[in-house]
């Protein structure tokens, strides 16, 4: 029997109301949490022995697993898996427990749900006093831009043709991931971006034109 938890602020509970199979072994709690450590995902996993015998416990996750034996009853196990990537995906993880008793195993698997998390450092948020250069990103509005020249006090997002680019949020797609369209960043030809559902490729140097245009400098490459 799988038992499925919910999902809340990161932190993922198992159910508790689940009676185990008559060969079942029962866990009388199972978390799974994503975080960062270190500017890197990672995920970690908890679980409790409900029984009255110790039993052996296997935490799994996308990321790695690891085996506890003989665990006693009441005890808890706890693991922290890390990723590699700057960001995970929304997954799940498993807490599978087993003993051997009066000739029979017993053996029943916990699957839990844990959130996406991204833990990539992000710029500093914009100050209206400091003097940027052309190259700087900064945080504004929920958003990030970087500063194409030399500027000061002018407002992220306030035009478009201005000194500062807003970057794409990052979009997964069937081919790959690519920078969703920005009205104020600048492509050239060849760069690929998401907008409307679609993929769309650069045929040459725009700033503030919409894609979609058939006379413009967006070749449509079709739906993501």
């Amino acid at each position: 029997m799988t038992l499925t938890g919910s999902t809340s602020h990161g932190v993922a509970t198992a159910a508790l109301t689940v009676t185990p199979a008559p060969t079942g072994v029962k866990l009388s709690t199972v978390t799974t949490r994503s975080q960062c450590v270190n500017d890197k995902p990672a995920v970690a996993v908890y679980a409790v022995n409900g029984e009255q015998v110790a039993v052996d416990i296997r935490l799994t996750t996308p990321f790695g697993d690891k085996k506890f034996t003989k665990v006693a009853p009441g005890a808890a196990v706890y693991a922290i898996f890390s990723a590699t990537d700057a960001s995970i995906v929304a997954g799940s993880s498993t807490a599978a427990a087993y003993y051997y008793a009066n000739g029979r195993g017993h053996y029943q698997v916990y699957t839990v749900g844990y959130d996406a998390i991204d833990c990539a450092p992000k710029p500093p948020a914009y100050s209206a006093s400091t003097v940027y250069t052309g190259g700087e990103f900064v945080t504004y509005d929920g958003r990030t831009f970087q500063a194409q020249w030399w500027t000061k006090g002018e407002t992220p997002g306030a035009t478009a043709t201005g000194a500062w680019a807003e970057v794409g949020a990052p979009v997964t797609t069937s081919q790959g991931v690519f920078p969703s369209w920005t009205r104020s960043w600048i492509y050239v030809g060849g760069e690929t971006v998401v907008y409307n559902g679609h993929l769309w490729k650069a045929k040459w140097w725009t700033r503030n034109q919409q894609p979609g245009d058939p006379y413009g400098p967006w070749q449509d490459l079709g739906r993501v």
